[in-house]
């Protein structure tokens, strides 16, 4: 898929939560998996997430409840994504008021050089 169609499809939000609401892309089994892994593998340990694509942080949010999250950077192509994603982890935030850093930043459109 081109990148400005990508954008389009995206920036149009309410396509993409029916999309996650109707599990089309399996983010239920996926937030499963990863909630098993990050309670295993972290416990009651702080640690740091770097999530590319987060999308609006919706299907993440519920599986840090009760986690020593540290830091939380999130990368999107959808503006209106990251500032869904903002909102979201502050009300996790606002209940938590575990996590020190948080971030978010858009992913460039154009192909990074060296």
């Amino acid at each position: 898929m081109p990148a400005h169609a990508s954008a389009s499809f995206f920036d149009a939000w309410d396509t993409y939560q029916k999309v996650v609401t109707c599990d089309y892309m399996f983010h239920r089994e996926i937030g499963a998996a990863l909630n098993q892994l990050l309670r295993a593998h972290f416990g009651g340990r702080p640690f740091s997430i770097l999530d590319l694509g987060c999308g609006d942080a919706a299907t993440l949010t519920p599986l840090l409840e009760g986690l020593a999250l540290q830091r939380y950077k999130g990368v999107d192509l959808s503006e209106t994504a990251l500032v869904l994603a903002a909102e979201n982890l502050k009300t996790f935030l606002a209940r938590c008021n575990s996590p020190r850093g948080i971030s978010w930043r858009r992913w460039p459109r154009t192909p990074l050089t060296t």
